[in-house]
């Protein structure tokens, strides 16, 4: 069971849509938390933003340089601070090697990050 369970931002709204959709719509000054997820059978991996949705400051709220890893009961196993600003992750649990997107120079790259 999920308890206490706000979705991608710490404040939101839910709307409904025409044919019954449900969706829910972050406020304007709202916290983004969690903002990509990658799996492995060992752990579950979670970019975490803690950046606030601004209309009046050039932050993407949804760049992030922090990785929470958990285990599959939920437990923290760890957190990994990146050297860069990422956007989403990939997990390759063979070679141990974490992917990310990321925008470096103005322009959308492919990073990796060695896990041992």
């Amino acid at each position: 069971m999920i308890k206490d369970y706000k979705g991608w931002t710490s404040e939101q709204r839910e709307a409904e849509e025409p044919g019954g959709i449900v969706r829910t719509v972050p406020q304007e000054d709202a916290k983004y938390c969690f903002v990509s997820g990658a799996t492995s059978e060992k752990y579950i991996y979670a970019l975490y933003s803690g950046n606030l949705r601004s209309a009046t400051e050039f932050i993407d709220p949804a760049l992030a340089d922090t990785v929470y890893v958990f285990d599959w009961k939920g437990n923290p196993v760890k957190k990994l601070t990146l050297d860069h600003s990422v956007r989403s992750i990939a997990v390759d649990e063979e070679n141990q090697i974490l992917y990310a997107a990321a925008f470096m120079d103005k322009d959308l790259r492919l990073v990796r990050f060695d896990l041992r």
